[in-house]
């Protein structure tokens, strides 16, 4: 309960619902507590490396976010984060999760901006454009989804496709 308390709070920020400051101090709060109950809680040391990776320490949000999704390897929420901290910190050799998020997660547009957004931080442009197309097909409606995506695709030279996208 405490670790989930401590992800509600880190939404709100992520979502800019509530300020950085406030928001990432509430989270890491129940984190902490969480923590002191159970060490090796998977939600928690998550929660820990996402609230870093949001006061842009990817040298500790890392490894939490490696280990959590070590001790839970089914959770696509957890995947999908360790992909995108890894792409932000210019890793290049994470596929593998890409690979396991689209085998456990297989329909959800957040799966495929993973997916684009890998390959566009390697330079694989026929996969950047063929996931972020996917990812725009499965969303459920016009978001930011669709202005990632259509940037994805520009750059990966599809740029009269991207225009349309964005409008």
């Amino acid at each position: 309960l405490l670790a989930t308390k401590g992800q509600l709070h880190w939404n709100e920020v992520n979502t800019n619902v509530v300020a950085a400051d406030e928001g990432l101090a509430r989270a890491e709060d129940f984190v902490a507590r969480a923590l002191a109950l159970d060490p090796d809680l998977a939600l928690a040391i998550y929660v820990r490396g996402l609230v870093a990776g949001s006061r842009g320490r990817l040298e500790d949000a890392l490894p939490d976010l490696y280990r959590a999704q070590a001790l839970a390897p089914n959770d696509a929420n957890m995947l999908a984060e360790v992909i995108r901290f890894s792409n932000v910190a210019g890793l290049r050799h994470h596929g593998g999760f890409v690979d396991r998020l689209r085998s456990i997660d297989p329909l959800t547009h957040v799966t495929f901006l993973c997916a684009s957004s890998y390959h566009w931080v390697n330079g694989n442009w026929a996969e950047t454009a063929s996931a972020g197309r996917r990812a725009i097909e499965l969303a459920p409606a016009p978001s930011m989804l669709h202005a990632i995506a259509g940037w994805q695709i520009a750059t990966a030279g599809f740029r009269d496709e991207a225009v349309a996208i964005v409008r």
